[in-house]
């Protein structure tokens, strides 16, 4: 049995996650509990999911059959702006998990990245963004106020170079499940 724990956020308490060769499961510091057998697995989607805080947050989505969607993140909460990084013991567990799953459970999906609606969406925004950052930057220059002009080129560059990394590893696409994305688990 291969055992992950976890804090999620400041709402929930330690949260422990096992998986072993018939189900997998969690339970919390106050006794709430689930076991989830292989067969009533759904899908898997594995996500790079960074925050201002944690630059290398990756997590991975477990949707069951009946639609129930579980979380689950490389960082324990410790306090606030307060992490630690488990990236050794969360990509332990992942791999474990999917080995177990794809032996008992061909049918499950396993998803990389966003949505492709999701995605799309980002690129609309990303692009979105870029314009209005633009059309601001030539109204600045055209009034003479280089400074903001100059911190706007900044402000460009900085979300563009953030936005290439996010949408680079967060492609849609579906995966192997004895081939998991190196891109989408955590550099340990």
């Amino acid at each position: 049995m291969t055992y992950y724990i976890c804090r999620p956020d400041l709402f929930r308490t330690e949260i422990t996650y096992s998986c072993n060769e018939k189900y997998f499961s969690w339970k919390d510091k106050k006794e709430n509990s689930v076991n989830l057998e292989y067969k009533n697995i759904y899908s898997i989607r594995l996500l790079y999911t960074p925050t201002k805080i944690n630059k290398n947050q990756y997590s991975i989505e477990i949707t069951d059959t009946s639609g129930r969607l579980t979380k689950i993140k490389n960082f324990h909460f410790n306090g606030i702006a307060n992490f630690e990084d488990r990236s050794k013991d969360y990509n332990n567990f992942v791999i474990e998990l999917h080995k177990n799953i794809s032996l008992v459970n061909p049918k499950v999906r396993f998803n990389a990245g966003v949505s492709s609606g999701k995605y799309k969406f980002y690129w609309l925004l990303l692009i979105f963004s870029m314009f209005v950052l633009l059309a601001s930057l030539l109204f600045m220059i055209s009034y003479g106020i280089v400074w903001i002009a100059v911190a706007h080129i900044l402000a460009m560059l900085y979300l563009f170079s953030l936005s290439k990394r996010f949408m680079k590893k967060n492609k849609p696409r579906n995966y192997n499940p004895n081939n998991i994305p190196q891109n989408l688990l955590p550099k340990v």
